[in-house]
């Protein structure tokens, strides 16, 4: 069941009845609806390589207030601590370790407008999907290195509710637990070892 709860095992059923009692306990996968900010962050590694098994990551969101809008910085730091695997399979090796080709994309709520990114190596592209807003784009991390993307964005000033914004993280499902760093004007107010789904508060 923690394993479950945890994300590392999803069920797909294709009896209704039993997919909804899945749903229920959050153990379909779903992108789950929000009435507060949200946070989703999906990545995809199209490296040919198994080079998730390496890397690290480390979120940090920075609230701040300018005038009536709420303006949010989310800063991803990846990291590949180990050295490159030799990919010459003619020699028979196992091509492990190479440089992460990461498709990445961010889930947040409806009818935030990105205001600036950096880190992306293509155009950051905007859509709607699944009841969300969607920041799509494409970085890369080579072995014991590190890249750095971000991107700042406005969210629905409605989403505040008596000074009070409530927060939804989903984790992306079969990661390993991730560290959330949560900063108003730049200084840290909580920290998050995300090991499931997390539900919290900004003051």
């Amino acid at each position: 069941f923690k394993q479950i709860e945890q994300k590392h095992v999803l069920f797909a059923i294709n009896d209704k009845g039993a997919q909804q009692g899945l749903h229920a306990i959050n153990a379909d996968g779903k992108i789950l609806p929000f009435e507060g900010d949200y946070l989703h962050i999906n990545e995809a590694n199209f490296s040919g390589s198994k080079a998730n098994l390496y890397m690290s990551k480390q979120v940090t969101q920075d609230y701040k207030k300018q005038g009536d809008n709420i303006i949010k910085t989310v800063t991803i730091n990846l990291k590949n601590s180990h050295a490159a695997s030799d990919c010459n399979l003619e020699r028979g090796n196992l091509c492990l370790n190479s440089v992460y080709k990461d498709w990445i994309r961010l889930y947040v709520p409806m009818g935030s407008k990105m205001i600036s990114s950096r880190g992306s190596e293509v155009k950051l592209t905007s859509y709607e999907e699944l009841g969300k807003t969607v920041f799509d784009g494409f970085l890369s991390v080579r072995p014991l290195g590190q890249t750095t993307f971000t991107i700042t964005y406005s969210i629905p000033e409605d989403l505040v509710q008596n000074g009070t914004l409530p927060l939804f993280i989903q984790k992306q499902p079969g990661l390993s637990s991730e560290e959330y760093d949560i900063q108003v004007n730049g200084k840290n107010v909580q920290k998050i070892n995300l090991e499931t789904d997390k539900e919290t508060k900004v003051n």
